[in-house]
């Protein structure tokens, strides 16, 4: 019995297969049905329904009532030749003509591709970027249909007309878009597009609708009776209807073979349902034990759910616990907050007032410095004037000893005027005067030692000031770079106050009034700029380089700009430079420097493109390159390398080379403070201090070196002039003792000599002494001028001093409530932490709680299954598990000693029962389902098949019937002769002189050709499309035959409303034969310019 049943159940894939197909079959043309029953429309398009019906007769008796779907203007953009063209075509018969190359081709192509047709279907292409004109990216094609007429395609919602666009991409696939008359986007589904020309009766999908040159030449030059009936059944849609009526006829055989296969399963399941339905009913015996059963495992389920209840309510009750906990937390969580906001809120106030306590401090610094230098200044004057005084003081000195012992010498003189030596005069003159040139060169000489003396000591006053006040200054900026570090290490970095001490607040007020602006101002560019890593020893060569673009704003107009100074002026922000630039990317790579070394665009990182763009426009640093040796970047700029327009390179810690030209080089001092933010700054100001460290060391020891030279010369003039000193000296004894000697030789000369020289040397102390007066005066103005100094400096020390304290006062009152602050927030970190262990253990618990409850829910639907609540309190069913469990154990062995005579267990009985009856049911279903889609499907092959003979039947007879009233034209006379038995068609033709026509392959080549476009209006007549186009019929045919081939579609087309033709060819018409008919329409191209045209082209 089991066996049968899975037997049963089993089927082969190909089964399925016939299974779905023909329920698909059924289903389609039940729906076709019910579409014939109930859908009104213009034309009835389900395939064998090829004639009008009476409605539409009625319509067409009328030539001049004309229906809406022709194509009233094709616009063509960058399609294959044609950049821009435009037609407007007319609803009858349509003569597109020119000369080869001008674009005709083209426009059957445009017509084609626009109404949702695929490039290979065309003839032109394998890809619809073929057909796009080249150099250009897309191609667009636009079709209007007219829509304005009785039975227009949903005019509510289109309109008058209907737009179609097709656009093709060379990057990315086509698109189009479907309009109304007023150019509101309708749909871009192509699904909505087949719709319109499916209910417009336009087989884009027909070669015979629209015949590209190939396809005509095809079919107009079939040469066997078996190929032109293959294309008159396909161009009428009779093959496709063949075919579909052939492939139905063989899915009904094999699904009839199916459905005895089905028979045998289902009777099978039949007996498996009923063999298990008699075994179910065996256990009717044992419902009253199983009735038992079920009460007592209800009361054990309806006892454990009371004590999950209790379970569950100790559980809510350590929920709220938990709770308030959380509560207790959140109030010490508030508080500390509250204090942490205390704090803040004063803390920028704070901050504020540092930093204009810290520009205090510096501007107090200055007047102190400056005030030093000052008194320092007086001070080495007043030495100076000290020193000469000491010097005069020593010059009248030794004139009063001079003066003394040319006293005693006179003396001596006077005393032996009477005495007559033997000496030689001359002689002892000529020594004297010598002695006396000596004299005066090494006092020359001493003087000179003195001044140099005194301008060396003097150098050395002013280098050990200078040497002061540059340790000074290299001091504060390495405390100014330890303080910043400290602060970054904090969590306070200041960076935007390097731009401005007011930038912070700037850029508050610039968010502010964010909307008021057309684009917000991105700034300052430093900010969005960051050095690499490696490159970071570049960093304030760099910052030289381009630092004023570094504390600017960029804005997209002059409305902007004007906003932003505004803003500027308001917030008391300065030296920011605004730049007034539009937000577009823009290819610089032809501009860059191409050489073995970077850039500064190469060692820089951008976070916005537009801020890179700034850099490029304004600064150029795509041609800056990066040099290390300044050598080597003058000899490469000597190259005249291309795009580079400058070289930097490094010197120093505080100066660097700026190189152009090759010839020209500045030294130019970096800035102290960053305005590009660096990958590490922390590591950066550390190699900074490091840097100013080796600055200051190398400071000190150059200095220390130049004074202790200096004090080495001072030492070697000092001893020079002694030196001197002492020849000055030992020259004046000789010059005594030589006048001594001239004395007692010449009596009168030496004395008078001797005289003179007293004489001069007592104008001499005067004149020191005027001097000496004049040096007291000035030293005692320069006291004079000292004391205001001083008290100046005293002052300025006193307010540096104070104001300072001041600052570090309020730099301690920050750090103590950063501190207080992070203590604040560490304990709040803390709570948070305590808060979120107390949430997940509530969360887990009422977790739990929910699982519980959901398991209660679960237990009382089990337990409902069994017994209600109501019935598992009876007093005849145990109130404790052991005592339930004892008895289903009881009745459990009764149950299965009765199962044992039964074979299988009750459960397994149920459920095969309850499996053998949905499988009977369910095949049984399945089993009708198919049978009436057999029927249905039987008596719609039969009906389509009676229909395809009336329809093949009518065609042939519509086609031969207007085939032979075109020969008429031309007083001919012939037949379409479709083979009864064979599939042919033999086209007979000939004058009507002749006895009996003749078959079309024996004509000569114009009345050939005559007969072909007679056939082809044939096969025309009976297809019913809105629109038909023809591509170049008359190729092959000579004028005699052109002209009467031309006169026969005028004739046969200019009338018909019901159908747009486009004929396209390279004779004018006008010349060809007379046209006077409104529904003729005319349309002469022009040769368009062939440059970059298509690769395909009409």
């Amino acid at each position: 019995m089991m066996t049968s049943t899975e037997v049963a159940g089993s089927k082969r894939p190909l089964e399925e297969n016939v299974d779905n197909n023909l329920l698909e079959l059924a289903a389609e043309y039940q729906g076709i049905e019910d579409l014939h029953k109930n859908k009104k429309r213009r034309h009835n398009f389900v395939v064998m329904s090829q004639h009008p019906d009476l409605r539409e007769s009625q319509v067409l008796s009328n030539k001049e009532t004309l229906l809406p779907g022709y194509i009233k203007k094709i616009k063509l953009v960058n399609f294959m030749c044609h950049e821009h063209f435009e037609l407007t075509l007319g609803p009858r018969l349509n003569f597109i003509v020119g000369n080869n190359g001008s674009g005709k081709s083209a426009i059957l192509t445009a017509i084609t591709i626009g109404l949702g047709a695929k490039a290979n279907s065309t003839n032109r292409g394998n890809s619809l970027k073929d057909l796009i004109k080249n150099g250009c990216n897309q191609s667009k094609i636009t079709i209007i249909l007219e829509n304005n007429l009785e039975n227009g395609y949903s005019p509510d919602i289109y309109g008058p007309e209907i737009i179609i666009e097709r656009t093709l991409k060379r990057e990315g696939s086509s698109s189009f878009v479907v309009k109304s008359a007023s150019g509101v986007k309708i749909s871009d589904k192509k699904k909505d597009l087949q719709q319109i020309v499916d209910y417009f009766s336009v087989p884009v999908g027909n070669p015979m609708c629209f015949l590209s040159q190939d396809a005509a030449r095809s079919f107009l030059t079939a040469s066997t009776p078996e190929d032109k009936y293959f294309q008159f059944m396909k161009g009428t849609f009779l093959l496709e209807i063949s075919k579909h009526l052939t492939n139905a006829t063989a899915i009904y055989g094999a699904a009839r073979e199916n459905m005895i296969k089905h028979k045998i399963n289902l009777n099978r399941l039949k007996t498996s349902y009923n063999d298990a339905t008699t075994l179910l009913k065996n256990y009717e015996s044992t419902s009253n034990l199983n009735d038992r059963k079920l009460k007592l495992q209800g009361k054990s389920l309806w006892i454990d759910i009371k004590h999950n209840q209790l379970e569950c309510k100790k559980l809510e009750k350590s929920v709220n616990n938990s709770k308030e906990e959380i509560a207790t937390i959140d109030a010490k969580i508030k508080s500390k907050d509250h204090k942490i906001q205390r704090y803040l809120t004063d803390e920028q106030a704070i901050k504020d007032d540092l930093e204009s306590k810290y520009k205090d401090v510096q501007e107090k610094k200055e007047v102190y410095d400056s005030a030093i230098a000052e008194v320092n200044k007086v001070r080495d004057n007043y030495n100076k004037e000290l020193q000469n005084e000491e010097d005069i003081n020593k010059n009248i000195e030794k004139s009063h000893v001079k003066l003394k012992n040319l006293s005693k010498n006179i003396e001596n003189l006077e005393n032996k005027l009477k005495e007559e030596l033997g000496t030689d005069k001359d002689l002892l003159k000529q020594e004297l005067s010598k002695c006396e040139e000596l004299d005066n060169e090494l006092n020359d000489a001493f003087n000179a030692q003195s001044v140099k003396l005194q301008d060396l000591q003097q150098k050395e006053s002013q280098l050990i000031h200078r040497r002061n006040r540059e340790v000074h200054s290299s001091q504060e900026s390495l405390g100014n770079l330890a303080d910043e570090l400290r602060r970054i290490k904090q969590g306070h970095n200041d960076f935007l106050n390097g731009f401005d001490r007011n930038m912070k607040q700037f850029l508050s007020a610039l968010k502010q009034h964010e909307h008021e602006f057309t684009s917000p101002p991105i700034g300052p560019l430093g900010q969005f700029v960051t050095i690499t890593e490696n490159y970071k020893q570049w960093t304030r060569c760099v910052q030289r380089a381009i630092g004023r673009s570094l504390s600017s704003f960029i804005v997209t107009n002059q409305k902007d700009s004007r906003l932003f100074q505004k803003i500027m002026k308001s917030e008391r922000v300065s030296n920011i430079t605004c730049f007034v630039h539009r937000f577009e990317d823009f290819d610089f790579s032809r501009g860059k420097a191409q050489c073995q070394y970077p850039t500064i665009l190469d060692i820089l990182e951008f976070s916005d493109l537009h801020v890179r763009n700034i850099f490029i426009d304004y600064n150029k640093i795509e041609k800056i390159i990066l040099i290390d040796n300044m050598t080597e970047a003058r000899n490469f700029l000597r190259t005249n390398p291309k795009n580079v327009s400058m070289a930097l390179s490094l010197r120093d810690e505080r100066t660097g080379f700026f190189l152009s030209g090759g010839s020209k080089i500045d030294t130019v001092y970096y800035a102290n403070k960053l305005l590009m933010k660096m990958s590490d700054s922390t590591t950066y100001l550390n190699e900074r201090i490091q840097e100013e460290q080796k600055t200051l060391n190398k400071l000190k020891r150059e200095y220390d070196e130049q004074i202790n030279e200096l004090k080495q010369n001072i030492r070697t003039l000092d001893n020079e002039k002694k030196i001197i000193q002492n020849k000055l000296n030992n020259n004046t004894k000789q010059i005594t003792e030589l006048k001594k000697d001239l004395n007692k030789v010449v009596d009168t000369g030496v004395l008078d000599s001797a005289k003179d020289e007293y004489q001069r040397i007592q104008n001499a102390i005067v004149s020191y002494e005027t001097a000496l007066e004049g040096l007291k005066e000035n030293m005692n103005t320069l006291l004079e001028k000292a004391r205001p100094l001083n008290d100046i400096r005293d002052t300025a020390q006193k307010t540096y001093r104070n104001i300072k304290k001041e600052f570090e006062a309020l730099k301690q009152e920050l750090e103590d409530r950063d501190i207080r602050i992070r203590r604040y927030k560490d304990d709040i970190t803390i709570q948070n932490d305590e808060k979120a262990r107390i949430q997940e253990k509530i969360d887990r618990v009422q977790s739990n709680i929910n699982d519980l409850m959901s398991g209660i829910e679960t237990q009382i639907e089990n337990a409902s299954e069994f017994c209600s609540e109501e019935e598992s309190t009876s007093e005849n069913l145990p109130d404790n598990q052991d005592d339930i469990r004892k008895e289903l154990e009881d009745i459990s062995r009764k149950i299965k000693r009765n199962e044992s005579d039964i074979g299988v267990s009750y459960e397994k009985a149920l459920e095969l029962y309850e499996q053998t009856m949905s499988k009977f049911l369910s095949a049984k279903e399945k089993y009708i389902e198919m049978d009436n889609a057999l029927s249905i499907l039987n008596h719609s092959i039969k009906s389509r098949t009676v229909n395809f003979g009336y329809q093949k039947t009518s065609t042939f007879a519509d086609a031969d019937f207007d085939f032979r009233n075109s020969l008429r034209i031309r007083k001919f006379k012939g037949k379409l002769d479709f083979g009864k038995t064979k599939e042919t068609l033999n086209v007979y033709t000939g004058p009507q002189t002749d006895k009996e026509p003749r078959n079309v392959d024996t004509l000569s080549g114009g009345e050939k050709s005559f007969s072909q476009i007679a056939l082809l209006l044939a096969t025309w007549k009976p297809m019913r499309s809105r629109i038909i186009a023809l591509d170049e019929y008359d190729v092959f045919m000579d004028q005699v035959n052109r002209k009467t081939s031309t006169q026969l579609i005028v004739q046969k087309l200019k009338d018909d409303s019901r159908t747009q033709t486009i004929i396209i060819t390279p004779q004018d018409i006008g010349k060809i034969t007379d046209i006077d008919s409104d529904g003729v329409n005319i349309h002469r191209l022009r040769d368009p310019e062939r440059l970059n045209n298509s690769t395909f082209h009409g």
